[in-house]
């Protein structure tokens, strides 16, 4: 065997090696941590339950629970929905709907947390009438979390570097939009394992059905371990064609405020540029590109530079004596992303009755009654015969005002060429200039410009 054909074995092996290495590394076993979660301070499996059941049964004006038997996991442990509004003023479909998807990567323990102090700060800022999130107009679904069995796997193993399934399935790889790319694995031992295909694990099918009821008009999918705000398209194919959502330009005004709402500074853009890789088959993908929300973004909701050595659970999450300063920092965010949304859909319903307003009556009445200052219809009427008189008129002088046209033309032309009887030319001929020299000028003027 040729020495080269060895050494590129050599290499091949050394890559494989190193891949296997991290995989292991990565995604299986338990690393030293730093710190792990306190949990009279985080919330585990257990205290989640009993606070979600707390928070309806004391704000059952407010907080419904989707039927807690329709959303289950793989191993059949519940995934908690709920649905928040002032359901005090019944059903208005004008409510400004918005789905929030919170526990999809197992070790995140994060943005959990941030869900459980917006819905009390909310609660607590509409009974004071200080409304932060009007819930006379907005109407929120909140997925408690998304992926309980691979939260259980990490409070049992205490493996903190734990992100997919039971059985390792990336939830966020896992939908139909450009499934199966090369921003996912189809190695079960990888961390981006994207699973057989789109939505087969049941923990993914909760997305699919809730935006088959719903029209959304928002949707977030909250992670940590940066601070980042990510803007579809992540995907392979997106970033080779430059594909981008139809509501781009607002997303991007939307993604500019949210970066400066809180005191914290979060980096903004499309999510495979801000990474420097692609992510295939997520669900926020799948709502801009599929279900067409018109807002969509995965949030990053919290990192720290300064992260060293192979821990996990201090690069998702802050120590325990600092996670209540860091979620009522990032509270704002959530407030900002509400009331933008309610605004562009005020807007936008504004624009939709004046297109939609029909005249009654000789009166311009809008969908919500009120009425348009209008000319009254005999003026109107009038105007309107004035208007077809002139047009009939129009064609009776047409001819007339043709040949006055070639008069002035033909007369133009011969007093140019000299040829008109009654004067000279009506211009001095002027000296030819040498072309040498023209064509010095227009190159200085043309360089000097």
């Amino acid at each position: 065997m040729k020495p080269s054909t060895i050494k590129c074995a050599l290499n091949i092996l050394v890559l494989l090696l190193m891949h296997l290495a991290n995989v292991l590394t990565l995604d299986v076993k338990r690393q030293n941590e730093h710190f792990t979660p306190d949990y009279n301070i985080y919330h585990n499996l257990t205290s989640i339950q009993s606070f979600i059941e707390k928070f309806c049964e004391d704000n059952k004006n407010f907080v419904h629970l989707v039927e807690p038997d329709t959303y289950v996991s793989k191993n059949g442990r519940k995934q908690y929905v709920l649905r928040i509004r002032n359901y005090l003023i019944g059903d208005d479909t004008k409510f400004v709907k918005i789905l929030l998807s919170f526990g999809e990567h197992a070790r995140e323990f994060l943005p959990v947390e941030t869900m459980f102090y917006m819905l009390e700060k909310m609660m607590q800022s509409f009974r004071s009438g200080i409304l932060d999130i009007d819930l006379n107009k907005i109407e929120l679904y909140i997925i408690v979390i998304s992926n309980p069995d691979g939260r259980f796997h990490v409070e049992k193993t205490k493996n903190y570097c734990w992100r997919g399934t039971s059985t390792g399935v990336d939830i966020n790889r896992n939908f139909e939009w450009e499934f199966g790319g090369k921003g996912s694995s189809s190695d079960p031992l990888d961390e981006e394992y994207r699973g057989p295909k789109p939505f087969s694990e049941p923990e993914t099918n909760i997305y699919r059905h809730l935006t088959e009821l719903v029209q959304f008009d928002g949707f977030l999918s909250l992670h940590s371990g940066v601070k980042q705000i990510y803007i579809p398209y992540a995907d392979s194919v997106s970033q080779r064609t430059r594909r981008l959502p139809d509501n781009i330009e607002e997303m991007r005004k939307l993604a500019q405020l949210l970066s400066t709402s809180t005191v914290h500074i979060y980096r903004y853009g499309g999510a495979s540029i801000l990474n420097g890789y692609t992510a295939d088959g997520t669900v926020f993908d799948y709502m801009a590109g599929i279900r067409k929300i018109p807002f969509s973004y995965a949030i990053e909701l919290w990192g720290t530079k300064d992260h060293k050595g192979p821990s996990c659970f201090d690069l998702f999450n802050p120590p325990n004596e600092k996670l209540k300063s860091v979620i009522s920092e990032i509270y704002p965010m959530y407030v900002a992303f509400f009331n933008y949304i309610l605004d562009w859909k005020n807007r936008t319903m504004q624009i939709h009755v004046q297109s939609q307003s029909v005249e009654v009556d000789g009166q311009i009445k809008q969908d919500d009654g009120s009425v348009l200052p209008y000319e009254p219809k005999s003026s109107r009427t009038k105007q309107l015969k004035r208007t077809e008189a002139l047009q009939v008129e129009m064609p009776s002088i047409t001819p007339g005002f043709i040949l006055l046209c070639i008069v002035v033309i033909v007369t133009v032309v011969l007093g140019f060429t000299g040829k008109y009887p009654v004067c000279r030319r009506w211009y001095q001929r002027r000296r030819v200039v040498n072309l040498r020299a023209l064509s010095s000028t227009l190159s200085f003027n043309l360089f000097s410009t």
